[in-house]
C-alpha cells in the first residue's frame, strides 16, 4: 500500500517523495497535484482517487490498513458465491437461450461438463487449465450414443471426437460470457482455452449399391427423406419441416428463407430428377401444407411424442 502523486500537468503518477515530474513539471505545495492511494487486493493493484489533499490520504490508508487488518477490505467477486451447477440452470431457463436451435445439444453438453467438473464447484475455482484437463478426460471416453456391437474398422471402440469437445467447450465459454454479460461475473475464467484440432474428414462414402440396399431397408415413410439427403444433401431439420410453398416443381427448386437454414442465409436448392419424381407422387395432407407424413401427422411431432411417452414410460 502506498500513497502516490499524480502530476497536474501530464497526468502521470509519481512517487509522493518525487519534487519535480519528468515532462519538467515542479510538484510544488500548491501546484494542484493530486493523491491517491494504491492498494492490492486479491492480488490486483487497485487505485482510489483522493484530492488535493495530503491529509485526507493518509486517512484514508490508515482507514484501509484497519479494514484489511480486520479482514474486511475486500472486493468480493460474484464467482465466489456462485457454483457452476446454478449457473448452468440459471443459463438453461434464459429466454435467448431457450429460444436457440442448438438448445438441446447445450442441454447435453451441459450435463457433461457438470458431470466431470462437478456441479458444487465454485466458478472462481474453474481455470483454463481446468478446462484443458476437462478436454483430455472426455476425449479418453467412449461414445455412448454408438451402441456396442457398432465399432471402427479397426475393431476399436469409438471415443468422442474433438469436434464434440469443442462444441461443450464452446457452450461453457458462451454461459460465462452471457454471466459476464448480465453482471454474475466479472470475467470469464476460461477466455484463453483454445478449440483442439479436428479432423472432419469423411470417413465413409455410400456406393450406389450400398445406397439402394439402404433405400429397400427403410419403412416406406423414411424412403423419402433418406433419397432426398443422399441426393442433395440437404439436413434432416429441412428435410423433415419442409412445405409444399417451398417446393417450385415447375422451375425445379427448394427454396429455404433464413430461417430454416444453419446459417441464417436463404438457400435454393436444384431438385434432383428422381427426388421430382418422388415429390410428384406424395399425396397432400388435408391439415397442414407439410410434405413429409406419416398418418397425417408431420415426422418431427411424431418424433417429439414418441420420446415424450418413453420419457414418461422410464419415469
Amino acid at each position: 500500500m502506498a500513497i502516490i502523486l499524480e502530476c497536474p500537468k501530464c497526468k502521470k503518477r509519481l512517487s509522493i517523495s518525487r519534487k519535480k515530474c519528468e515532462c519538467g513539471f515542479k510538484l510544488g505545495k500548491f501546484c494542484g497535484k493530486v493523491y491517491w492511494v494504491s492498494v492490492y487486493v486479491n492480488g490486483r493493484k487497485k487505485r482510489e482517487r483522493i484530492g488535493p489533499n495530503k491529509e485526507a490520504a493518509e486517512q484514508r490508508e490508515r482507514e484501509i490498513l484497519k479494514l484489511r487488518t480486520e479482514e474486511r477490505y475486500i472486493d468480493k467477486d460474484p464467482a465466489t458465491k456462485v457454483t457452476l451447477g446454478e449457473l448452468c440452470d440459471w443459463y438453461l431457463k434464459l429466454p435467448e437461450v431457450q429460444a436457440k436451435r442448438s438448445h438441446r445439444r447445450d442441454t447435453v453438453s451441459i450435463a457433461n461438463l457438470c458431470r466431470l467438473l462437478r456441479k458444487e464447484t465454485k466458478v472462481n475455482k474453474i481455470t483454463s487449465g481446468q478446462c484443458e484437463s476437462y478436454q483430455k478426460l472426455r476425449l479418453q471416453e467412449i461414445d455412448g450414443r454408438v451402441k456396442r456391437e457398432e465399432t471402427s474398422e479397426e475393431g476399436r471402440k469409438k471415443f468422442i471426437r474433438p469436434c464434440t469437445v469443442n462444441k461443450e467447450t464452446a457452450c461453457l465459454k458462451a454461459m460465462f460470457n452471457r454471466a459476464v454479460h448480465h453482471g454474475k461475473l466479472k470475467r470469464n475464467p476460461i477466455g484463453t482455452v483454445k478449440k483442439l484440432a479436428e479432423n472432419n474428414i469423411r470417413m465413409k462414402v455410400l456406393t450406389g449399391e450400398e445406397i439402394e440396399k439402404l433405400l429397400n431397408a427403410c419403412e416406406i415413410h423414411v424412403r423419402p427423406l433418406v433419397e432426398m439427403a443422399y441426393l442433395m444433401g440437404m439436413r434432416y431439420s429441412e428435410i423433415a419441416l419442409l412445405t409444399w410453398p417451398e417446393v417450385d416443381l415447375k422451375k425445379g427448386f427448394i427454396r429455404l428463407a433464413g430461417e430454416r437454414t444453419k446459417t441464417d442465409s436463404p438457400r435454393n436448392i436444384p431438385i434432383h430428377p428422381k427426388v421430382k419424381a418422388t415429390l410428384e407422387s406424395l399425396p397432400r395432407g388435408l391439415h397442414t401444407d407439410r410434405v413429409f407424413l406419416r398418418e397425417g401427422e408431420s415426422l418431427l411431432m411424431r418424433s417429439n411424442a414418441a420420446s415424450r411417452r418413453r420419457a414418461a414410460t422410464q419415469a
